[in-house]
């Protein structure tokens, strides 16, 4: 038996409501699982239908003029059980009402929620197909067919080409959990930017980099889940720096991101969020350094820190309204490649290897003839006597002490 959660508001919509729910429970191995179904629980209903949208293997959200009754968190109910299967990467069926959707006068919002609503309904309907409808007998045929479709899709078992290329960039995932501990930033801010930087992460970082990651809001007041990688956005640093690396108690990388300090900098906190998340993906303790040679002995050793090259304020991007930050390629690293041999940067600004933007910088170590690399030869343990009155044969040349041909070398 399939599961499917059905979420709308119910005063413009509870025809079309029941008349999904009707066609939902009328498909053989379907049942419809709603919020008026669940009766009295000692649990808040917001935490309670984004459990059981989780639980469900597939989502039907309906979304109307109206934005609803609005969650704890500030979001429509709706909105939030539509984030939860965006989150729990569950296959979501959108139906749009037409924009001449008849509402009575008596049901019309206020400014301020008919502006959220216009927000929900352009997100739903971004990067995923969605189907319009003007009364409750379309929505039952509109819903029944659409989960037919997806039903034949996956029968199919044929992966998308977007999941054939996610498997061949995506070597490594990791889980990241975005967490709001500053009183400055709002939880609908710091949730706004968690969603750009996944879309960040999945659409620009990604391909170039090899490394995904899956990012979480977590909300103030909430532990993050175990396991997890943090970024932590807090209102003031305990060092006076915009960002700084260091790790979870389970020993597990953490960035922590001060609002304040960024606000001092004249930067936006979540391009220093943006910076930090993929410098803490590309080099998770910082450890990985990249030598730029010409003979092989001197030259600089570079930390693998992706956004420093570009990391002025100017250079930064926006994604949905949310300021980012730039990074440089693998190229950027590669001193063999000529000027303008490649892509060197994301916004294509920098033009050669180890190029520096006008207002960034970067970390490096001259490696000089007397800081040179140095081999450690490590002679093997003499051998004991097999008894008291049998010398101890000598080592043979070459092979320990500084009789050795590679000694120094």
């Amino acid at each position: 038996m399939r599961t499917v959660f059905l979420s709308s508001t119910s005063k413009d919509l509870q025809p079309c409501r029941d008349a999904a729910f009707r066609a939902i429970q009328g498909l053989r191995g379907y049942h419809c699982v709603r919020m008026e179904d669940f009766g009295a629980v000692d649990e808040a209903a917001d935490d309670f239908c984004r459990v059981k949208v989780a639980e469900c293997d597939l989502a039907v959200c309906i979304v109307g003029p109206l934005y609803g009754s609005r969650s704890p968190s500030g979001l429509s109910f709706t909105e939030r059980e539509y984030d939860a299967a965006i989150l729990a990467k569950k296959p979501c069926l959108v139906f749009l009402t037409s924009d001449d959707y008849p509402l009575a006068a008596n049901l019309i919002e206020s400014d301020d929620d008919r502006e959220r609503q216009l927000r929900f309904r352009k997100k739903v309907a971004t990067g995923r197909i969605f189907t319009r409808f003007s009364a409750p007998d379309e929505v039952s045929a509109k819903v029944a067919q659409a989960i037919h479709n997806w039903e034949a899709a996956q029968a199919e078992n044929r992966p998308s080409q977007e999941a054939l290329l996610a498997s061949q960039i995506r070597s490594v995932s990791y889980r990241v959990a975005v967490v709001n501990e500053s009183a400055t930033a709002s939880d609908e801010e710091v949730r706004a930017a968690a969603a750009a930087l996944q879309t960040q992460i999945d659409r620009d970082f990604a391909p170039v980099w090899g490394v995904g990651a899956e990012i979480a809001f977590v909300a103030k007041g909430v532990e993050a889940p175990a396991g997890s990688w943090r970024l932590v956005v807090e209102d003031q640093s305990r060092f006076g720096a915009v960002a700084y690396h260091t790790l979870t108690e389970e020993g597990l990388p953490e960035v922590r991101v001060a609002v304040l300090e960024a606000k001092e900098n004249q930067w936006a906190w979540t391009m220093a969020a943006s910076h930090d998340l993929m410098e803490m993906l590309a080099n998770p303790r910082l450890n990985v350094r990249i030598f730029d040679s010409a003979d092989g002995r001197t030259g600089r050793l570079y930390i693998r820190e992706i956004c420093d090259p570009v990391s002025s304020a100017k250079l930064a991007y926006e994604i949905d309204g949310v300021t980012v930050s730039d990074f440089v390629y693998p190229a950027w690293f590669e001193s063999s490649r000529k000027p303008d041999g490649g892509q060197f940067d994301h916004c294509g600004r920098l033009k050669a290897p180890f190029e520096v933007a006008p207002g960034s910088y970067v970390n490096f170590c001259e490696v000089t003839e007397s800081s040179g690399w140095r081999s450690h030869f490590e002679p093997e343990a003499a051998v004991e006597p097999a008894s008291k009155g049998k010398a101890k044969e000598p080592a043979p040349k070459g092979k320990a002490g500084k009789t050795s041909k590679n000694a120094g070398r």
